[in-house]
């Protein structure tokens, strides 16, 4: 089990998407940022310092000068491919997520586009990117197109803004956010549903996932079962309780720390002796990628779950009854449609190549988290269209519940940011 903590930077990434509550505290975060620009000014100045993306031009193309004034070249020369506009849930956690990660420091943004990009934040905007052009080191690309859909390219930056602005993991943190709350709303779902015939774990396991929140969900179990068993998906609800809390909690710790901790190359830093930079590569975001990893197989295990409940259901009706009626015609396609689906989402694999070389051999490792993201996106879609399914099944066995999904969703984000865990 993850070590306790209040995940208190996925709640404020949470609460700026839903309830558009900023992120960050303004004058604390500026005197920061303040602060350690003019220092890092003073030492790019004095020294005559190089410092990648803040005096030259970026990648293999590091050995370039660059001056402040090219900073709109460098942007434009990322905007490649056909953006699609975001919803504005979507492009929060984007701008959200960057506030978050900008605010503890350390990637040498300027005061003035920070102010501009929190005031951005408290307004109505709307980011379009390609998503789908991500390499997985640093996702610059799609990170150029957020910068251009709130900022524009007319703008004359400071220098290092346009390399502050679009590199770290910032957007691919976002999409495993989004990721997370979708998979919460799906399982949710699947919760409200199973709970109406499959059996409530046993007594030992009571109280021993999710903190006992949904101890009631489910048959109720006698004190002695006697046969026949039921199939191994319906007659306890325990293995897939406790697979799915390790998987949730783990997405949602990862993202915590990420949003947590300075994403950016370079990356400054404040001590005794000065200013410190660093090329570094804070920006791969393995923590995360793993833990999508596990939700992608949790939402696999949901999905065969899924359908053999469907396909038991189906049994059941055409086993009451040999009468001819569309109810009983339906259930004989459900479990064949559903098993197709659950082909599909198994057959949709997550990327496992981890290297390549690119910019001249410089990005020779990629973390896929954002292209892992939208793989994950798409199973989701899926497993939804089973839970449908599934739904008509159980209505025409008259044992839908009266469970509220929404209810148990909002138990489980409570849960997934308390500090019992």
């Amino acid at each position: 089990m993850v070590a306790k903590n209040d995940r208190r930077n996925l709640v404020k990434l949470h609460r700026y998407v839903w309830g558009k509550v900023l992120p960050v505290d303004f004058e604390e975060s500026k005197a920061l940022l303040a602060a350690e620009r003019q220092l890092i000014d003073i030492a790019l100045s004095e020294n005559r310092q190089s410092a990648y993306g803040f005096t030259t031009l970026f990648g293999p193309n590091d050995n370039v000068s660059a001056s402040s004034k090219e900073q709109n070249l460098l942007l434009k020369s990322h905007l490649l491919g056909q953006p699609e506009e975001l919803d504005k849930f979507r492009s929060r956690a984007i701008i959200g997520a960057k506030l978050l990660q900008i605010s503890l420091g350390g990637s040498g943004l300027s005061t003035d586009t920070f102010v501009d990009l929190y005031n951005i934040a408290g307004d109505e905007y709307s980011i379009s990117i390609p998503s789908n052009l991500s390499y997985g080191s640093g996702d610059v690309v799609p990170g150029a197109w957020v910068v251009y859909s709130v900022f524009g390219c007319q703008r004359e930056w400071n220098s290092g803004d346009i390399i502050s602005l679009i590199n770290g993991n910032y957007i691919s943190t976002a999409y495993a956010y989004m990721v997370l709350h979708a998979t919460l709303s799906a399982f949710s779902r699947f919760l409200c549903m199973f709970g109406s015939f499959a059996v409530s774990p046993p007594p030992p396991y009571k109280g021993k996932f999710f903190g006992g929140i949904f101890d009631e969900i489910g048959v109720f179990r006698s004190a002695w079962n006697t046969p026949p068993q039921l199939p191994v998906s319906i007659r306890d609800m325990s293995p897939i309780l406790e697979v799915s809390e390790e998987s949730l909690v783990g997405l949602a710790s990862h993202i915590d720390k990420s949003l947590g901790r300075p994403s950016a190359n370079p990356l400054f830093s404040i001590t005794d002796k000065g200013v410190e930079c660093y090329s570094q590569s804070s920006f791969m975001n393995f923590g995360v990628r793993f833990s999508l990893a596990s939700v992608n197989d949790f939402i696999c295990l949901m999905s065969s779950y899924v359908q053999r409940s469907t396909e038991y259901l189906s049994r059941i009706k055409y086993a009451e009854s040999n009468s001819i009626n569309l109810n009983l015609l339906e259930l004989t396609q459900a479990p064949k449609v559903s098993e197709a689906l659950r082909i599909q989402i198994e057959s949709n694999h997550l990327p496992r190549d981890f290297s390549g070389s690119m910019s001249g051999g410089v990005e020779d490792i990629w973390d896929t988290a954002l292209m892992s993201s939208n793989k994950i996106f798409h199973n989701i879609n899926i497993l939804e269209s089973q839970l449908n399914i599934l739904e008509k099944c159980i209505r025409n066995n008259g044992d839908l519940n009266g469970c509220n999904f929404r209810e148990v969703e909002s138990s489980l984000w409570e849960y997934l940011c308390s500090n019992k865990i």
